[in-house]
């Protein structure tokens, strides 16, 4: 993907509902997401070029799941927008909201089509944005965590209240292991294969939805009917 692509997909920057009776309220609903999209597509080649940069790696994730969320969050709003009226809007958002980011992703093809549609969960790409999810969480709330570790008995004692240590048990090794810190752990690859399914996103479920109200059978998602 290139920023021409990008221009050429355009997501609308507003939705409106006009009401010329005179006596109903009327309102608009804005989004940018395509400046995301154009942001996370810049730093995506930037990763993609042959001189690495390690350092990028967590900045992209960090953005593109930024980017994952705006999305789900503005097909739930749009959702709410096209379906209540002005003064419902909030009280029919505020739950999906709420929803952890992983139960965004994967409910959100049934609540939008009232049932007809669900997450396809054979689909590499969603099991790449589920990675990213994972990631995310792994990185921006990351903590040290507290371990164990075994200690040979050197036979100490103590004599006249001091510790004594045979002589032959006056250096021990100890073997300390630990899993890799989160930041240090995402590669290049992560980024290219999470990138790819979030472009692919952007272009199966964003575009037809937010332009056109339409959620499509695709990559990531699949009739209901094909689980019965």
């Amino acid at each position: 993907m290139n920023d021409n692509i990008l221009e050429d997909w355009q997501i609308i920057k507003s939705v409106i509902n006009i009401c010329v009776s005179g006596n109903g309220q009327s309102y608009f609903l804005w989004n940018n997401a395509l400046a995301y999209y154009k942001k996370l597509n810049h730093l995506f080649e930037d990763i993609k070029s042959d001189t690495p940069k390690d350092y990028l790696y967590p900045c992209f994730i960090t953005l593109c799941s930024a980017t994952l969320e705006y999305s789900l969050n503005l097909i739930y709003a749009l959702y709410c927008f096209r379906h209540f009226e002005y003064e419902d809007y909030h009280s029919h958002l505020k739950p999906y909201r709420k929803k952890h980011f992983k139960e965004k992703l994967a409910e959100f093809p049934y609540i939008i089509s009232e049932g007809k549609l669900i997450v396809n969960e054979d689909s590499q790409n969603i099991k790449s944005l589920y990675e990213l999810i994972k990631k995310r969480n792994g990185l921006l709330h990351n903590s040290e965590k507290l371990q164990t570790l075994d200690v040979p008995d050197i036979n100490a004692s103590i004599v006249n209240g001091k510790l004594v240590i045979p002589s032959e048990n006056s250096q021990i090794r100890i073997l300390l292991s630990a899993e890799d810190n989160i930041i240090d752990s995402i590669t290049k690859g992560d980024c290219i294969r999470i990138g790819n399914a979030i472009f692919s996103f952007y272009e199966q479920v964003m575009l037809p939805y937010v332009n056109d109200d339409v959620l499509n059978i695709c990559d990531f998602i699949k009739s209901h009917d094909s689980i019965q």
